[in-house]
């Protein structure tokens, strides 16, 4: 049987962080999209997703519930059901955290048992966390000890007691320009004005530090709101609804203060950047995307992916691998 064609090979629909990874390098989206290379997760990507299982599972609880302390109560849980996906039923007290985070996700046995694919990656998830982080080990550590922060910070930047969101981990798609794309919203708001203006606004979370003044000026700086500008535009078309703002949520090291040192800590806003959405926003991200998916299709066709060296070319997995090595560090 003769190989595939890398346009054979393109996806039938794209998400934001794929087309994110072209923009950055075309040969990343090669080695990812087109051959399909498995990058593996690190303590930070395992610090972030336990964090953002923490924040999406504090909605859940009545409203005087959702303090810091609480949800400190979700980390270990929501990192063990990382590591042990498929869950017994029958050794998971009722009315936990643990019990919480498996019953929203789906994670028994019995629910997985109908849906084996999911079991499979899941599993396949679980050993690669196993591996990045073993239990008991330091990485384990760094990853339960970062989130816990990033937690706290989380109660120093909003008061979850205070509203409700109108969706978490929300799954949009929508066909631009007849395009297929597709992604998930961390947290989308749904609120009134004091004059009775309905606004929605997108929220991401972000176990990184908040960047300096200096950095948000900066140009390249607007880049880190491009897959969230693409969510703005699914969600304009999915629903007819264009949000009002978008918003980065800084959770990194923060030198605020400790909210057990107080009932009401001042609350942090240099930790939150916003960017309003106009339909000039939606317009240009529109014709960036249609842009950016005419050259990946251009790539595909003549078989040729350039490299695009710079800073983050360190944090690159392809930069030294012995097996799928960019050509660019060969």
């Amino acid at each position: 049987m003769a190989e595939r064609t890398d346009v054979e090979l393109l996806p039938s629909r794209i998400s934001p962080s794929r087309v994110s990874d072209f923009k950055q390098c075309p040969k990343l989206f090669h080695f990812k999209t087109i051959l399909k290379i498995p990058t593996p997760g690190t303590v930070a990507t395992a610090r972030g997703t336990t964090t953002h299982t923490v924040l999406e599972r504090i909605f859940d609880l009545a409203h005087e519930h959702r303090t810091a302390e609480m949800a400190q109560l979700f980390v270990e849980p929501a990192w063990r059901t990382m590591l042990e996906p498929v869950g017994d039923r029958s050794v998971v007290a009722l009315g936990t955290p643990e019990f919480l985070i498996r019953e929203a996700g789906g994670l028994w046995a019995d629910v997985l048992a109908t849906d084996p694919d999911r079991q499979d990656i899941l599993l396949e998830r679980a050993a690669e966390y196993v591996e990045i982080a073993p239990p008991g080990s330091r990485q384990e550590r760094e990853v339960i000890d970062g989130a816990r922060k990033a937690v706290d910070t989380y109660f120093l930047v909003e008061r979850p007691a205070n509203f409700d969101p109108e969706d978490r981990e929300l799954h949009v798609e929508a066909e631009i320009d007849g395009l297929a794309v597709h992604g998930f919203i961390d947290r989308l708001d749904r609120y009134l004005t004091s004059d009775g203006e309905e606004r929605w606004v997108i929220s991401d979370y972000k176990t990184s530090k908040p960047p300096s003044q200096r950095d948000r000026e900066r140009s390249y700086f607007r880049e880190r709101f491009f897959a969230m500008k693409i969510y703005a535009l699914l969600l304009s078309e999915e629903i007819g609804v264009i949000p009002y703002s978008l918003r980065l949520i800084y959770l990194g090291p923060s030198t605020a203060t400790n909210p057990a040192q107080g009932d009401r800590p001042p609350l942090q806003p240099t930790n939150v950047v916003p960017l309003l959405v106009t339909d000039q926003v939606l317009e240009e991200t529109r014709r960036e995307l249609m842009e950016l998916w005419e050259k990946i299709t251009a790539a595909a066709v003549s078989g040729r992916w350039p490299t695009t060296t710079g800073p983050l070319c360190d944090w690159c997995h392809f930069k030294n691998n012995e097996t799928n090595p960019c050509p660019a560090f060969a």
